[in-house]
């Protein structure tokens, strides 16, 4: 069924959210940058209890537009239609604020690092190194890919802004996220062996069924159980089989119970957050 337009949808469509080009978009893009700014400057102003009574109003209501739409009837619902476009749009934008106050909290704290002169301030000039450069060479490849394609070529590999580029992020990226997974693997191993020392029943319990599981993975393990015959009754104890049905049937029911108290953990932390209940570094210096 199509999804019929919310509450003026279609006049926001026609009026307010038309594609601008040339002049007018960049006069659009300096007016809302403009009016970004001054609406942070206001409520910086603002008292603190009056900032926060607007907070609270504010997450109230963003969060009230999808309860009532999912229990409003489908027929008629005025919010349905504008659920996509803030899911599809204007949460993007918000990630995209996220990303910048973590970008601004950590020059923060590597610049301070840097002027105080602390220990391990080195590793905070090559953050400041590191970030300049992925930003330059990214943009410059960006533009380099624009103009290319505005000239009707096809983006060179071999030119210097996508070798920049790939260096970076393929270069040193890539290969310092391999870096730390490796990192996190002896960790694992670690970890491994204080949960599986044998101090109790369950313990063993634990132990036994991962020793069946890393068996029933590898080919010595169906080497030791394929004199077994593949059907019968005593098709089962075969290795590779009591491993897959520990993995689909045991393991599976034990993952579903960890979701379902992990999503009612989720929701009451929706519902605390949408009613402004949780307390944290903000309202908990507040209060």
């Amino acid at each position: 069924m199509e999804e019929q337009p919310g509450f003026l949808q279609e006049w926001f469509a026609e009026h307010l959210f038309v594609p601008l080009q040339g002049w007018a978009f960049w006069a659009a893009l300096l007016g809302t940058v403009v009016l970004y700014f001054g609406l942070l400057v206001v409520l910086q102003a603002l008292p603190p209890a009056l900032r926060r009574k607007l907070t609270v109003a504010l997450t109230f209501l963003a969060g009230l537009i999808y309860a009532v739409e999912f229990f409003w009837p489908e027929q008629g619902n005025p919010l349905t239609g504008y659920i996509t476009p803030l899911g599809a749009k204007f949460l993007p934008v918000m990630f995209s604020f996220t990303i910048g106050l973590g970008i601004i909290s950590l020059a923060m704290v590597h610049g301070r690092n840097i002027l105080r002169r602390r220990p391990g301030w080195g590793n905070s000039v090559a953050f400041f190194v590191a970030m300049l450069l992925t930003l330059g060479a990214g943009f410059w490849n960006l533009a380099s890919q624009r103009a290319a394609e505005a000239a009707g070529a096809s983006p060179s590999p071999l030119a210097f802004p996508r070798v920049l580029w790939r260096l970076c992020e393929e270069g040193l990226l890539f290969a310092l996220d391999s870096t730390m997974f490796s990192v996190l693997a002896f960790f694992i191993v670690s970890a491994a062996y204080r949960a599986f020392r044998v101090r109790s029943v369950e313990a063993g319990l634990m132990m036994f069924t991962a020793f069946i599981i890393m068996l029933g993975q590898v080919p010595v393990g169906m080497i030791l159980t394929s004199w077994l015959p593949s059907e019968g009754p005593l098709a089962w104890l075969r290795l590779e089989r009591l491993s897959n049905w520990i993995l689909t049937g045991i393991n599976a029911a034990a993952i579903r119970a960890i979701l379902f108290g992990a999503m009612m953990g989720y929701l009451a932390i929706a519902l605390r957050t949408w009613l402004s209940l949780e307390r944290g570094a903000y309202f908990g210096a507040e209060d």
